[in-house]
């Protein structure tokens, strides 16, 4: 959500980095997660599966833009 009009190009790849990092930050969360207490017991919780749609989601979301940005 920082995007402006003429936004300068250091902004922008600085803002794909940390998405980038952060996106990796939760899918590593989630993986801890889904190791220490399992499938089932990390499906039972709403905010597990919350948090899981959104790490899903931010990595579809980078492999688009990747992938459309050739």
């Amino acid at each position: 959500m920082l995007k402006w009009y003429r936004q300068k190009t250091a902004v922008e790849n600085s803002l794909e980095v940390l998405n980038i990092l952060f996106t990796i930050i939760f899918c590593l969360e989630a993986v801890i997660r889904l190791s220490a207490i399992g499938f089932q017991n990390y499906f039972k919780d709403n905010w597990n599966i919350f948090d899981f749609i959104i790490a899903l989601g931010s990595l579809i979301g980078i492999l688009m833009n990747q992938l459309t940005s050739v």
